[in-house]
């Protein structure tokens, strides 16, 4: 980026990241733009926060709430987005309290996701990720992993599986990974150290 500006090849130190959820492999739905936005791939305006400064330099931090429904799991806390992390990472007590709500789900040794019965599955909520007063919200289909993708991971073919986990060397108070990214819209601007979001058309989309 820094190399591009000085070259004049952007006008802009900023960058934008739009993914898109699908079921098949090879199939390609991420754009990474230069030099701005795409302002074709989000919806409405993007919430520009500041990066945590813990993080200038060296990773996108900033600060936010997670609710499960009407519950805070995670109290206000600082984090990451990592388009890398191929899961959403929370505290192991945001985590307990959010596979507490779904009875019947357990650690699944294979995958080492969290298997959620299918009797659970109807009764499952909303996530929410307060960031700047703005709710995003996850939906429950968003939180499973692609069942036809299961076996990929090891996993059984017709079990459902969440994207949210804990991990007790985070290093960070939660990791919003690959799954939040493929539901919203994220822009970086690295001379102002901001990072905006925005919901897109994949927000609420069904993905089997």
């Amino acid at each position: 980026m820094k190399s591009l500006r000085i070259k004049n090849k952007i006008q802009q130190n900023v960058f934008g990241l739009s993914f898109v959820p699908t079921t098949h492999q090879g199939v390609l739905g991420g754009e990474l733009t230069f030099g701005g936005v795409n302002s074709q791939k989000y919806i409405g305006k993007l919430n520009w926060v500041d990066v945590n400064k813990g993080c200038l330099n060296s990773c996108w931090g900033f600060e936010q709430t997670i609710k499960y429904g009407e519950q805070v799991i995670q109290p206000y806390s600082a984090g990451v987005v990592d388009s890398g992390t191929a899961l959403i990472y929370v505290t192991s007590e945001a985590f307990q309290l959010y596979s507490g709500a779904l009875p019947g789900s357990k650690m699944d040794k294979a995958t080492g996701l969290l298997e959620i019965p299918e009797e659970s599955i109807g009764a499952m909520k909303p996530l929410f990720f307060i960031i700047n007063g703005v709710s995003y919200e996850l939906t429950p289909n968003a939180q499973l992993w692609p069942r036809t993708s299961n076996t990929i991971l090891g996993g059984k073919a017709n079990a459902y599986y969440s994207v949210v986990s804990s991990h007790d060397k985070l290093g960070h108070s939660f990791i919003m990974g690959y799954p939040f990214l493929l539901r919203f819209y994220t822009a970086y601007n690295v001379s102002n150290s901001k990072i905006g979001f925005a919901a897109t058309s994949s927000t609420y989309a069904d993905v089997k």
